[in-house]
């Protein structure tokens, strides 16, 4: 098998990001946009691009042809076509990008549309970065020019924290200054923690305009984007050496519970990968039933069966309609059959967010008949829906909502980039009335019943690290990842390909993240200990330990070689790595996988994960 398909699951190439200078300020080219402006170490804003979504939110896809990029020592400018083609919609515009050595960065779009088509939104949008801007104040001057503050939220907005832009200025680090200025559309921001995108987004077309909005043949039009940056001093940090950072304060949480959800496509285990699954060593397992749809008892006996093989309690996703009670009273008849234990009850009404009056019904029977057993609430769907719908704080015993990192962006870097935004969701929930625990159920790469030919790569696995990092040390719960197997599995499972020669993998593969929780899950019962990464896009930590040891594990989100140092007085006794050289023993059976290293310095190739017991 090919490195490409290895590390991210396709023979496509890595593309790699272009540093360039514009003055005092450090920022990267990718794919037609512009990322992480920085001076110095302080981060002014995470990306200027454009996009095109349809009636439905979908994000068009666009095609760049002529790029030009001319760079000099403390200048650049870029220009570029871009054609964006699906469905109705034909639109091709110009970009052009500029950054002087004056810390000036211009972005600017000119469009024409070659068909007549729908559109919910179609401009440029920039992301600012949470950690440099929350708590900051920010002011704003209006199409009419007016002005008024406003602050970056801390707490996951449930809506618009800034309307009507025209501009913006605020302050990063107290030495750098930082002035937005737009024009060609009505801009507003929202809070994409909600959709766990670590990032507030400036966007173009307020919400509270109708939409779809039809855009005519031959329209032409014009937005640009202006970014002047003050900077009375520079922060240098530790440079580019990865170090994983023990905070001052020592805080111990429980490791979360974590389960694995049943196959949406691969029908019922065979007995071979339900031994695989079993071996894993998982709290729970996740079974969706749609009461009022056909064959869901089906669907139960077969989970339970599967549950009781795996030595897994259930997590029952219960999905009621407007018949509620019927439904209601054969699920419990149904469930009083089985002796599988049941961990705890997702209750939802329709596909999408719970109601008061159903949910409280339901879930008011459920804990008379099964004492003990969690019934909570929420959503299936994004935090959004929680956040902006939040339930009754006497009724559930937890809330829940569901991840994943793909709501508006797709590349390599932004999933990483979006991982920091798992942690405040559990932290913004957590403070709703009755201060529930969350579950967060469940994780997936991308949303739910949707295929990234990503998911049997390394790649995968390190970023479900970084997941579990993140979640771990908000407090979360219980965490429910992926399912069995399957394309959206941790193995293949016993059956041919689905999509041979766009999913990179065969009958029997088993993916790298399988290994991942097999090893994480030996050591469940350990506490976690808040680390830092020097360099979060670099690289994820987690550090658990007990009374006797520690074991540290790292996960390298790069397609270069990283190497690490490790806090003064940690040494590694024994590695286990995971990399393009391990993951074929494995897959074979191979049962030890340690490493010969430095006992204070590691080397992790591309998209590698290690695990490290440290003296």
């Amino acid at each position: 098998m090919q490195l490409p398909v290895i590390y991210y699951g396709s023979n496509d190439p890595h593309v790699p990001a272009r540093i360039l200078h514009a003055g005092s300020l450090v920022c990267l080219y990718q794919a037609g946009a512009i990322r992480q402006i920085k001076a110095g170490e302080d981060e002014i804003l995470r990306m200027i691009y454009p996009a095109i979504r349809d009636q439905n939110w979908g994000t068009v896809p666009g095609t760049i042809s002529g790029e030009q990029i001319e760079e000099h020592k403390d200048s650049f400018s870029i220009r570029y076509d871009c054609r964006y083609s699906e469905g109705d919609i034909d639109y091709i515009s110009t970009v052009r990008i500029t950054g002087t050595k004056d810390n000036l960065l211009t972005f600017s779009m000119q469009g024409e549309a070659f068909s007549s088509f729908l559109k919910n939104r179609l401009g440029l949008n920039i992301l600012h970065p949470i950690r440099e801007c929350a708590w900051r104040i920010c002011k704003v001057t209006t199409h009419d020019g007016r002005e008024y503050h406003a602050e970056f939220p801390v707490d996951i907005s449930p809506h618009q924290p800034m309307k009507d832009i025209r501009s913006m200025a605020w302050t990063v680090g107290g030495d750098i200054h930082a002035f937005l200025e737009l024009s060609g559309e009505v801009f507003e921001m929202e809070d994409q923690r909600n959709w766990t995108d670590a990032s507030y987004k400036t966007y173009c077309t307020p919400l509270e305009l109708p939409f779809p909005v039809i855009v005519e043949k031959g329209k032409t039009l014009y937005q640009e984007v202006s970014l002047k940056v003050e900077v009375q001093s520079i922060h240098i940090g530790n440079g580019n050496e990865n170090r994983v950072i023990l905070p001052e304060r020592k805080t111990l949480l429980a490791f979360p519970a974590l389960g694995i959800g049943k196959s949406s496509e691969t029908g019922t285990l065979c007995k071979k990968d339900t031994g695989l699954i079993r071996g894993v060593g998982f709290r729970h397992y996740r079974v969706d039933l749609h009461l009022s749809q056909l064959g869901w008892q089906e669907i139960f006996t077969g989970g339970v069966e599967e549950a009781i093989a795996m030595g897994f309690a259930l997590e029952l996703g219960l999905f009621f309609s407007d018949e509620v009670s019927g439904q209601l009273k054969e699920l419990i008849n149904l469930v009083k059959k089985y002796a599988c234990p049941v961990d705890r009850f997702l209750v939802f009404t329709g596909e999408h967010l719970n109601d008061a009056d159903l949910t409280g019904t339901v879930i008011h029977a459920l804990k008379n008949e099964f004492p003990g057993t969690s019934a909570g609430t929420g959503t299936n769907e994004n935090f959004a829906e929680l956040n902006r719908n939040r339930p009754d704080p006497d009724l559930p015993d937890f809330l829940t909502y569901s991840i994943n990192p793909q709501v508006h962006a797709f590349d390599h870097l932004s999933l990483v980039e979006n991982l920091a935004g798992q942690k405040d969701t559990v932290l913004t929930a957590r403070l709703f009335p009755g201060k529930k625990p969350i579950s967060v159920s469940p994780v997936t790469l991308k949303s739910r019943f949707h295929i990234d030919h990503r998911q049997p790569s390394l790649f995968c696995a390190g970023w479900t690290l970084g997941s579990i990092k993140y979640l771990a040390e908000s407090g979360v719960a219980s965490i429910t990842y992926y399912e069995t197997a399957g394309r959206s599995g941790i193995i293949h499972g016993d059956h041919q390909p689905l999509s041979p020669g766009e999913f990179m993998a065969v009958k029997g593969d088993i993916y790298p993240v399988y290994f991942l929780f097999r090893e994480l899950l030996k050591f469940k019962e350990y506490s976690v200990r808040t680390t830092k990464s020097s360099h979060p896009l670099r690289f994820s930590c987690i550090l658990l330990e007990d009374d006797t040891e520690q074991i540290l594990i790292l996960a390298n989100h790069t397609a270069s070689i990283q190497t690490f140092r490790l806090p003064e007085g940690m040494q590694i006794q024994i590695a286990w790595v995971l990399d393009e050289n391990t993951i074929t023993d494995l897959n074979g059976g191979k049962v030890t996988w340690q490493s010969p290293v430095d006992p204070s310095f590691v080397s992790l190739n591309p998209c590698a994960v290690a695990f490290l017991k440290l003296i």
